[in-house]
C-alpha cells in the first residue's frame, strides 16, 4: 500500500510538471507570434521656447520593436495624427515636417520626425499641450504600440531670460564644496539653467551639488539636479525669483535633514 501511494505521488508530480511545461511553451509561442510594434522612444517631453518670435526644432526619435523584426524586408509607413484633446494649433504653436513616418530596414527600423515650435505672436507666459498618435501602419504584422504609440508634448512659452554667467553667493563657501568662485550658471535649453552649486550645506559626499532651474518670466522653479544623483531628495522649496539688479534668489531644501535656505546669486 505504501509503495502504491509513492507511485501515485510520482505520477501526479510528473503530470503537473508536464502541464507547466506545456503552458510555458504555449505562452512563449503566443509571444513569438505577436505583432511587432511602432512607437516613440519617450512618452512625454517638455518643449520650452522664449516667446520672442523665434522657433525651435526638436528631433523626435521613433523605432520598431518586436519578435519578428528580422522578417521585415521593406519600408513600413505610419501616419501621425493630432489627438483631439490637444490645445496646440498647427501653424500657430507648431509645425511637423511630415505627417507620415517611414521605418526602413536599412536604418534598423529607427527613424525621426522634426517638430518645430513657433512663438510668433505668443504672449508669455503661456503653455499648450500637443499629443501625437501613431496610426495606420502599412504592415499588418507591425502595429502602433498601445504603450508608446503616443507622445505628449508640453509646450511652455517663456519670457526673455538671460541668467547665464558667473555668480557669487555669500552663503556658499568655495572651500566647503571643493571648488572656487565663480559659481557658473549655464543655459541648458531656452529658459532652463544648470547652477553649479546649491547651498552652503556640508555635503557628506563631497563636491558641489548643482541643480536645474526654469526661468518663467522671472519666476524660478526647481527642475532636478545632483541631489538625486547623490542619494538625497529635495527641491526648490518656495522657488525663487529674478531680482531687478540682475541677481536671483532661490530657496533650496534638503528633505533628509529638514534643511532649507534662501540665498542670492549675484552676477560678477
Amino acid at each position: 500500500m505504501k509503495t502504491l501511494k509513492i507511485l501515485t505521488l510520482i505520477l501526479l508530480s510528473t503530470f503537473a510538471l508536464h502541464s507547466c511545461l506545456v503552458e510555458d511553451t504555449a505562452r512563449s509561442d503566443e509571444f513569438d507570434d505577436g505583432p511587432n510594434v511602432l512607437g516613440f522612444l519617450e512618452s512625454s517631453m517638455l518643449a520650452t521656447l522664449t516667446a520672442d518670435g523665434s522657433t525651435r526644432t526638436i528631433v523626435v526619435p521613433l523605432r520598431a520593436i518586436g519578435p519578428n523584426l528580422g522578417e521585415i524586408t521593406s519600408d513600413i509607413t505610419a501616419s501621425l495624427e493630432v489627438d483631439p484633446s490637444s490645445t496646440a494649433i498647427e501653424g500657430t504653436h507648431y509645425t511637423l515636417n511630415s505627417n507620415t513616418v517611414t521605418f526602413s530596414p536599412s536604418n534598423n527600423l529607427i527613424t525621426t520626425i522634426e517638430l518645430t515650435i513657433l512663438s510668433e505672436g505668443i504672449d508669455a507666459p503661456a503653455s499648450e499641450s500637443l499629443i501625437l498618435n501613431l496610426v495606420n501602419s502599412s504592415d499588418a504584422n507591425t502595429v502602433p504600440s498601445g504603450r508608446t504609440g503616443s507622445l505628449a508634448v508640453d509646450i511652455t512659452y517663456l519670457c526673455f531670460s538671460d541668467l547665464a554667467g558667473n555668480y557669487t553667493n555669500a552663503l556658499i563657501a568655495p572651500d566647503l564644496c571643493d571648488t572656487s568662485d565663480p559659481i557658473t550658471v549655464v543655459e541648458d535649453e531656452p529658459g532652463r539653467y544648470f547652477v553649479s552649486s546649491m547651498t552652503n550645506y556640508s555635503w557628506t559626499s563631497g563636491g558641489c551639488i548643482g541643480f536645474f532651474i526654469i526661468d518663467n518670466c522671472g519666476t524660478l522653479t526647481y527642475d532636478g539636479g545632483d541631489l538625486e544623483a547623490n542619494g538625497y531628495t529635495g527641491d526648490g522649496g518656495a522657488g525663487g525669483e529674478v531680482n531687478a539688479d540682475g541677481s536671483f534668489s532661490f530657496e533650496c531644501r534638503l528633505n533628509e535633514v529638514g534643511y532649507a535656505e534662501v540665498s542670492t546669486y549675484v552676477p560678477l
